[in-house]
């Protein structure tokens, strides 16, 4: 151990540490010891399993990790050397019993405990995974095949906080200032991919089709005032911006649009040209153009298909879905009833 610490301080030393007698350790318990034996120390079976035996406690030994952390707190200060960071895993106590042993001679001292990155994905993945959804948040028949779609949401959710950060990290040289002023930026965009692509669950179509839409006129006038007003509030000064429609996500009958200035980096928020009628159930609130619609049809003697057909074929504007058609019925038919 002795040896080891003198390595870990010259190491510190050549980086130009200003304490280099303060070091940050990795923790983590194994029951058997190959990986001790494989380094070329000796292990010595407890029960005399001579050979390639790697036990080196009975197997009915407790296993503590407190008591580990607490008996390398009590070899390192021997050494005259502090543990500054502990990482260990999500349920571990080594950092607790190194942070104890110290503090009997360093009251003043703390040991700040810190996760490695596999199991920060793998906590961030628990999470989402046991998160609780609207009902009609996945696709599926079944509950399990919605639980299945959690499950990938979940995967996915890992997969990109953690690409995403190792680019930060790249392009940062690791400068954590730097990094932490690109986190908002980086959580909206993140959330904003997941609400337009899963939540709402709707169709995304790009801006090469000539199509018509129909919307709310003082809805136009809010977008405009959205997308210009935040324009001019971003870092990057833009003197002469040029908008584009790059986005239009279709909600039942409505659309959402997303503009992007071909001068500079800015892209907007969504924006909904319709409105929405407050409900109390789970998941998005549905659209008001499509409720209208389809109390309108109702009075007239077109069945889904036809009525779908109109929009698509007559009028060239994209229809809503068969399961927005009967959603809207039926909370046209939950409303008559009440009244």
């Amino acid at each position: 151990m002795k040896k080891k610490l003198e390595t870990v301080k010259d190491v510190n030393r050549i980086r130009g540490v200003k304490e280099p007698s303060h070091i940050p350790v990795a923790i983590d318990t194994r029951y058997n010891s190959a990986w001790l034996k494989g380094k070329g120390l000796d292990v010595t079976c407890p029960d005399g399993h001579a050979g390639t035996c790697t036990a080196n406690v009975k197997p009915t030994t407790p296993l503590s990790e407190y008591l580990m952390g607490k008996e390398i707190g009590l070899q390192v200060d021997r050494q005259n050397v502090l543990i500054k960071y502990a990482v260990t895993d999500g349920d571990g106590r080594g950092a607790e019993g190194i942070n104890d042993a110290l503090k009997v001679l360093h009251p003043l001292w703390k040991v700040e405990r810190q996760a490695d990155p596999i199991h920060l994905g793998r906590s961030q993945f628990r999470q989402s995974n046991s998160a609780n959804f609207s009902l009609n948040m996945f696709s599926g028949s079944t509950r399990e095949k919605k639980k299945q779609g959690q499950k990938v949401l979940s995967q996915d959710l890992k997969a990109r906080c953690s690409l995403v950060f190792n680019e930060m990290w790249k392009e940062n040289c690791g400068n954590l200032e730097k990094i932490k002023k690109c986190l908002p930026r980086v959580l909206d965009a993140t959330v904003r991919c997941y609400t337009e692509a899963i939540f709402e669950s709707h169709d995304e179509i790009h801006v090469k089709d000539d199509t018509y839409r129909a919307v709310k006129m003082k809805k136009i006038t809010l977008l405009i005032n959205v997308v210009v007003n935040l324009h001019n509030l971003q870092d990057i000064k833009c003197e002469n911006p040029n908008f584009e429609l790059t986005k239009v996500i279709k909600y039942g009958s409505g659309v959402k649009c997303i503009y992007k200035c071909t001068k500079c980096k800015f892209t907007s928020p969504r924006v909904n040209l319709f409105d929405e009628i407050k409900t109390s159930k789970p998941g998005p609130n549905p659209g008001e153009l499509t409720r209208m619609f389809v109390s309108a049809l109702q009075e007239t003697p077109m069945g889904i298909k036809r009525r779908r057909f109109l929009m698509a074929a007559g009028l060239n504007i994209p229809p809503p879905t068969k399961k927005e058609h009967c959603r809207g019925i039926l909370m046209l038919l939950q409303m008559r009833l009440k009244s």
